[in-house]
């Protein structure tokens, strides 16, 4: 799937919440956040490059799967910051 236009597609973070130091299923792990990793750009973005951490309004984003895997798709405009590491 390549976005379009000022698309980015980014695979979001997940944190594992642990409250204690048993871990009983994989599914009470999984939150997803309102930060991601950039996979791919369509071809009108400008300042966001493949590999960069994301922030964004967790509300503008659409959410796919492709292959049983979870992808976020957001215009560049709504992209509140790039995360430094």
């Amino acid at each position: 799937m390549k976005p379009l236009f000022d698309r980015i597609k980014f695979k979001p973070y997940i944190r594992k919440d642990i409250t204690s130091s048993i871990i009983i299923t994989d599914a009470n792990e999984m939150v997803f956040k309102d930060e991601g990793r950039v996979t791919d750009i369509g071809e009108e973005v400008e300042f966001v490059k493949v590999g960069d951490r994301i922030k964004f309004p967790e509300k503008n984003a659409t959410w796919v799967t492709e292959n049983d895997v979870v992808f976020g798709l957001i215009s560049e405009a709504n992209v509140i910051a790039v995360i430094g590491e």
